[in-house]
């Protein structure tokens, strides 16, 4: 099996055994889904911590909210963009990138002799083919 880039043509990986090439896909899945349950946990984090500071607002005296006020608007703004807005993004292109190492081991288990592989994951596939990596690693 021969690994190439999608945009140049150029082989990337000469003479590799699909079973590993497919071991290392699959860990390159698992990471992309790693990083999708942190960037998750992030937000469900942040999302609890808003939730506290308004119920500790409003237990509060009527007095005692007076003097304490809340933070300004933009900085609300601000903090939902960078803790929830971001992430959002962040998730969608891993799960595409995840949606396409999948379609990358279909057309393995196929048998394509030739595996068209974008930029960013050839690099990646590089490496991990080349450091001996596995699944269970």
């Amino acid at each position: 099996m021969i690994v190439e880039d999608v945009i140049t043509g150029s082989r990337i990986l000469h003479e590799c055994k699909p079973d590993h090439i497919i071991s290392c896909l699959l860990k390159m899945e698992k990471i992309r889904e790693k990083k999708i349950l942190s960037l998750q946990d992030r937000m469900k984090k942040y999302e609890l911590k808003l939730a506290q500071q308004q119920a500790a607002y409003h237990r509060m005296s009527a007095f005692r909210r007076l003097i304490t006020g809340r933070p300004p608007d933009n900085h609300l703004a601000v903090e939902h963009l960078v803790y929830i807005k971001q992430p959002l993004h962040e998730i969608e292109k891993l799960n595409m990138e995840i949606s396409y190492l999948r379609k990358s081991v279909t057309k393995v288990k196929e048998g394509a002799e030739i595996l068209s592989i974008r930029l960013p994951f050839t690099q990646e596939l590089e490496l991990l083919y080349t450091e001996g990596w596995s699944v269970d690693e």
